[in-house]
C-alpha cells in the first residue's frame, strides 16, 4: 500500500517586512515535491511601519505585534487551506517562518527573533504548527542563518550539479548545492533590496517605498568611489558560513554611508546599491574551488522583478571587467525553470523544513550555517483538543 501524501503549507516573510507568503507543498515518496499553489498577503502599512522600528519600540508593543503578526499569518494560512482543500490536497501541518526582528551580525551574542504567535496558528488552523527554526541551529553553534539550502536540496537537488540559488530578498542568500548528493554550502552575501527600500522610503515618502522594477537605478550610474566604499564594509571580507540583516545594513549603514558622498543623484545611489549586489555575488563564487563551480544560478525572490539588480548580476558573472578573479561566466535564470515559482521559493522551503521537523531530519549543516553538526530545527505547536466533560482536564 503506498503511503498517504503529505501535504505542508510554508508560510514565510522576510527582512523586507512587506507581507507574508504562502506555499503549499505535496510530497510523494521517491517523487520530486510539487508546488500545488502560492499565495501572498501584503501587511497592512500601519503593521509594516511597526515591524521596521520594531528595535526601538516597547516590549509591550512587541507583544502585542507577535500576536498581530500571528493573524496576518493567520489569515492568508486559512485561504490556502482553503483552495488546497478545493485541490484535493488537505493540509497535514504547517510550517512558518514567522517575522524576523532582529538577527546578529556576527558580532556580540549569536541571536535571532522571529514573532508570530504559532499557537494561535494552530488553533485558527486545527493543525500542527512547526516554528521558531533558527533556535536549534544557534544552540548548535551555527549562525542561525540561512535555513533554505536544506528545503533546496528537496526541491532542487534533481537540477543540474553544482548548482546556485539566490534569493533576492531584503538580504540576498546564497545555496550551492555541490557535485555530491547531500553537499550543500550556503550563506549571506549582503543587502539586495534593503538599502535601496529604505532609500526609497527616505528620498520619495509619498512614493511606493521601493524602486519599482529597478527603474531609477537602471537610469543612474555607479560612482566607483561610493561603490568601493560600500564593498569596504567588513561583512564583505567573512568568509562563509555568515548571516547579516537591517542591525548591519539598515538606516545607520544607509546615513553613514550617504554622507561621505552627498552630491550623488538618487538614481546613482541606486546604480551602485544594485552593482553591490552583482559584486558582492560575483565575489563570494570567484573564491569557490573549481569542482564546485555552479553550471548556473537560479534566482527566486522579489528582487527578481528588479530589473537593475538582474542586469547587475548577470554583468558581473558574465565578465571580468569587475576585477575577480578570472572565471566562467555563469548563465541566470529564473527557479521557474526548475518548477518553482521565484515569488514562493522561501515559503516552499520552509514546508519543506517542516516535513524535515516532521521526520526527524536535519534542517542546517555545519556547510551551510556552521552549526556543529547536522541539526534538526524546528518547534511544535498543537491546537486544543477539548474534553468531551466541559471544564474537565483529561
Amino acid at each position: 500500500m503506498n503511503a498517504e501524501p503529505l501535504v505542508v503549507l510554508g508560510l514565510m516573510s522576510g527582512t523586507s517586512a512587506d507581507g507574508v507568503d504562502g506555499a503549499v507543498l505535496r510530497f510523494e515518496k521517491d517523487k520530486t515535491p510539487e508546488l500545488v499553489l502560492g499565495r501572498s498577503r501584503s501587511y497592512s502599512e500601519k503593521l509594516r511601519r511597526s515591524l521596521l522600528q520594531a528595535p526601538e519600540i516597547s516590549l509591550a508593543q512587541m507583544a502585542a505585534l507577535h500576536v498581530e503578526v500571528a493573524e496576518a499569518f493567520a489569515d492568508l494560512a486559512l485561504e490556502c487551506q482553503e483552495e488546497a482543500k478545493g485541490l484535493g490536497c488537505p493540509l497535514s501541518l504547517v510550517a512558518s517562518h514567522g517575522q524576523t526582528v532582529f538577527h546578529h551580525s556576527g558580532k556580540g551574542p549569536r541571536v535571532s527573533i522571529q514573532i508570530g504567535e504559532a499557537d494561535r496558528l494552530a488553533g485558527v488552523l486545527g493543525l500542527p504548527v512547526v516554528f521558531d527554526f533558527r533556535a536549534a541551529d544557534l544552540a548548535a553553534g551555527g549562525e542561525g542563518a540561512p535555513l533554505v539550502p536544506a528545503g533546496d536540496l528537496d526541491l532542487f537537488g534533481h537540477g543540474g550539479r553544482p548548482l546556485a540559488i539566490l534569493n533576492l530578498g531584503g538580504i540576498a542568500n546564497l545555496t550551492l548545492l555541490g557535485p555530491g548528493e547531500e553537499e550543500c554550502m550556503a550563506w549571506d552575501v549582503g543587502p539586495a533590496n534593503c538599502l535601496s527600500d529604505s532609500f526609497c522610503r527616505k528620498r520619495y515618502p509619498k512614493g511606493p517605498g521601493f524602486d519599482r522594477d529597478g527603474r531609477l537605478a537602471l537610469s543612474g550610474s555607479p560612482h566607483p568611489d561610493f561603490l568601493a566604499r560600500l564593498l569596504a564594509h567588513p561583512f564583505f571580507k567573512r568568509t562563509p558560513p555568515k548571516s547579516t540583516g537591517r542591525e548591519a545594513f539598515g538606516d545607520r549603514f544607509l546615513e553613514d554611508a550617504l554622507a561621505m558622498y552627498p552630491q550623488q543623484s538618487p538614481e546613482d545611489v541606486l546604480a551602485a546599491f544594485a552593482m553591490l549586489l552583482g559584486r558582492s555575488v560575483a565575489a563570494d563564487l570567484a573564491r569557490l574551488p573549481q569542482e564546485w563551480q555552479p553550471k548556473r544560478l537560479l534566482v527566486a525572490g522579489g528582487g527578481i522583478r528588479n530589473a537593475a539588480l538582474m542586469k547587475a548580476l548577470r554583468g558581473s558573472l558574465a565578465s571580468t571587467s569587475d576585477g575577480s578573479p578570472s572565471r566562467p561566466s555563469i548563465p541566470v535564470e529564473s527557479s521557474q525553470s526548475l518548477g518553482v515559482d521565484p515569488k514562493y521559493r522561501e515559503a516552499a522551503c520552509f514546508a519543506a523544513l517542516g516535513r524535515r521537523a516532521l521526520l526527524n531530519l536535519p534542517g542546517s549543516f555545519p556547510n551551510t550555517t556552521g552549526a556543529q553538526k547536522p541539526t534538526v530545527l524546528g518547534k511544535w505547536a498543537f491546537p486544543s483538543r477539548p474534553s468531551s466533560k466541559r471544564g474537565q482536564a483529561v
